[in-house]
């Protein structure tokens, strides 16, 4: 496991929770590098928390690393299929691997599934303008 001794008002990590807080700070402070790290040791004691999942990807996806992001994607969606939010996640990583039409058919899905908010829209909007 890491050690974060950077975030002094953060108690070192004991368990998955621990954790997950240290990674939800790093994130706020846009620490993205570290947060995955967080986020990866606690997945590594609770494997299958979805929102652990989604938020590294969410991570990785700010350090341009939209494989890795998609791949993190495309496992909080296996635990939850029908979630909008991880859907836009996945469409916005598409996206920036070039694979408009699949980020079309997320973003739509989205749609779908809850009230189109206007991230989604815009979302949804670029991936369509690429397509031509």
């Amino acid at each position: 496991m890491l050690r974060f001794s950077q975030y002094p008002n953060q108690p070192q990590p004991k368990n998955a929770e621990d954790y997950y807080d240290l990674a939800q700070a790093c994130a706020a402070a846009e620490d993205y590098k570290q947060a995955v790290g967080a986020y990866s040791s606690s997945l590594e004691l609770r494997p299958n928390h979805r929102d652990t999942i989604n938020n590294r990807g969410i991570a990785l996806a700010h350090l341009g690393r939209f494989e890795e992001a998609l791949m993190d994607f495309n496992r909080s969606l296996e635990l939850s299929p029908n979630d909008p939010e991880l859907l836009n996640n996945r469409g916005i990583a598409l996206f920036h691997l070039d694979r408009f039409e699949e980020a079309v058919g997320d973003h739509s899905r989205c749609m779908e599934l809850s009230t189109a908010d206007t991230e989604t829209l815009n979302n949804r909007g670029n991936a369509l303008a690429r397509l031509g």
